[in-house]
This record gives structure tokens, sequence and C-alpha cells, in this order.
């Protein structure tokens, strides 16, 4: 059993002084990913009760929703012509709603982060900050912005609705959605500086975990360039240190950052989805009375099976019965 592949991944998490990169795919799927907010926002569109009468103009908000305009320039349904209809105002409360309702869940996808070691990194690409709240390590970034915890009041998202479609104005963002970087905007020079810090923390990693993160190169959007550019100059620099890459489409990814980073020895790819090996991590650390991921190892084989086979919907009832509505381990 000492011989599993998964022992490699095993051992990186539990790295000292390694690094965690993540992306959408670790909050996935409480927490939308850009490709799946315009069919989580559209629905919502029933609510609305008004449009503005001209245009509504290009904006970085209104890219997150481009599926749905250019659905509606060639429809004939009311629904998916109002969801094409929303402001900026409304996608940022919308947005920031779904945000909302995440930090009051039970998310395996982070109390797993309690058994790696706290002197890692954590460099969190989500708005959710959900990382920065939850997870215990020394050093947790957000380099496109967080939004913090907040009570959600039953009936507050439709009294903010009545009102979000008569704002069209695009500094609404700015009191909604108070220091988020969007499509477009991460190469600003007021970023440089943080910037310069995550290459910092790349460049002396021991072990880099890439967690549900695709730099961009699956989006639509032009987004991450910048930093999916600062990662190879990190990785090209760190050339000791192994490179994981956890996510469903890992090999894909780790195509795309071998030719990029000229190096195949110790670049890794793992195609589990993070909430199912978070949950098989949780269960198997719990039976074993494991206080960290190095403890687990002997359990490699069995973890792997656990982990490719649990669905979204068995991490869902594990969540409910394993942790109480605090986010906190239930005993």
């Amino acid at each position: 059993m000492s011989g599993h592949p998964l022992h490699l991944l095993l051992t990186a998490l539990g790295t000292p002084n390694s690094c965690f990169v993540l992306g959408a795919g670790a909050s996935s799927p409480e927490v939308p990913t850009i490709a799946q907010l315009p069919d989580r926002l559209a629905p919502y569109a029933a609510q609305l009760g008004s449009f503005p009468a001209r245009a509504i103009p290009d904006s970085p908000l209104r890219h997150l929703i481009a599926p749905l305009i250019g659905r509606a320039r060639v429809t004939t349904s009311l629904d998916e012509w109002k969801a094409a209809g929303m402001t900026d105002s409304t996608i940022a409360v919308l947005l920031e709603h779904m945000i909302a309702a995440a930090h009051w869940q039970p998310l395996v996808q982070y109390s797993v982060f309690r058994l790696l070691p706290t002197n890692a990194a954590v460099v969190s690409f989500n708005w959710d900050g959900l990382a920065f709240v939850r997870c215990p390590q020394a050093e947790v970034l957000h380099p496109h912005g967080r939004l913090r915890p907040r009570h959600v009041v039953p009936g507050a998202l439709d009294d903010a609705l009545d009102t979000s479609q008569l704002i069209d104005g695009p500094d609404s963002r700015n009191w909604i959605l108070p220091g988020l970087v969007l499509p477009g905007e991460e190469e600003a020079p007021r970023l440089r500086r943080v910037r310069e810090k995550v290459l910092r923390l790349w460049e002396s990693a021991l072990s880099v975990t890439v967690i549900g993160y695709s730099f961009g190169l699956n989006s639509g959007l032009r987004y991450d360039q910048v930093w999916l550019d600062t990662f190879v100059e990190a990785m090209k620099l760190n050339k000791r240190a192994p490179l994981h890459i956890l996510s469903p489409d890992a090999e894909d990814l780790r195509g795309h950052l071998v030719e990029r980073i000229k190096r195949t020895i110790n670049v890794h790819a793992w195609p589990y989805r993070w909430n199912a090996l978070a949950a098989a991590l949780e269960t198997t650390s719990r039976r074993a009375r494991a206080r960290t991921i190095d403890e687990l190892r002997v359990d490699a084989a069995a973890l792997d099976i656990l982990a490719r086979t649990v669905g979204d919907e068995s991490v869902a009832a594990y969540c409910s019965r394993e942790i109480d509505e605090r986010g906190g381990w239930a005993e």
C-alpha cells in the first residue's frame, strides 16, 4: 500500500512551507464558477420588475453575463430577454448574495485545511473570502479581493432587487462589491504590490498545489493572464518544488503548464473534485483520529476509491451529518 500514487499528493498536502493556489473549483459547487455564473443568475430575472429604457453600457460586471446577453439577441423568450437586462447593480447584488449564503454553509473544502501545515501559504483567487475566514494557515491572500461574511436576512434580497434595476451606473459595484478585481482589471498598477508578494511566495515554496484554478485558460474572458505569466516565471525559478494540479481537468492544465515552464519532472495531475477529496480526507482522518495529513498516508488506496466515487450529493449529506451549523466539526 505504501507505493500507491496518491502518496505523492498526500506528501505535497503535508509539506511545511508549501503553497496552495485556490481557484473556483475549491469553493464549488456552493459558490458558482465564472462559467456557471450566467446560468445561476438567469432564474432571478423573473423577480425583476423594471428595466432601463436606454441601452445598458458595457462593463466588467456585464461581461460576466455575456452568454445571457448573446442569447437575448436571438431569443423570443421574455425570460431570456429579462436576464440580459440586469444592471450592474443587480448583478452585484446577486453575486454578493450567493457568496454571503455560502459563508453560512458547512464547507468541507475549507475545514479540511485544519489537517494541512499551518506554516503553509494559501493564495485564493476567489472573491468569496472563504479561505481568509476558514483556513488556519499563517498567510492567506486574496489577490482578486474578497467579500466579508454578513448576516443573511430573510427578504433582504427581494428588497434589494426592487431597487437594483433602478440603479444602472457602474459605481454601484464599489459599495456592493468593494475591492473586487473583475476581468480586465487584474493588471492595474495598484495590484503590483500583491503580485510581487505572491511571486515571492511561489518562488520560495517547497511544494505548490493548485486546487481548482485554471489561470483563465478555460475562460471565454481575458482573465488571469498576468497571473499565469507570474506563476510560470516563479516555477521556472523554483525548479525543485513539486507542482501538483488538482481538478477534474488536471491533465489539460498540466499540459499547458509543462509547455510554459519547460519541465515535466515533478509536475503531477490529479483528476479529483476538491470537495470529494476533501470529504474523503475528513472521513479518513476522523476514523483514524488523525490530526495531520501525514497520518493518513497508510490509507491512500482506500482514500483514492472514496474520493473517486463520492458525488456532490454524498458530500452535502456528509457535511450536514458531520459538521455543525457554524462550520465546525461536530463530535
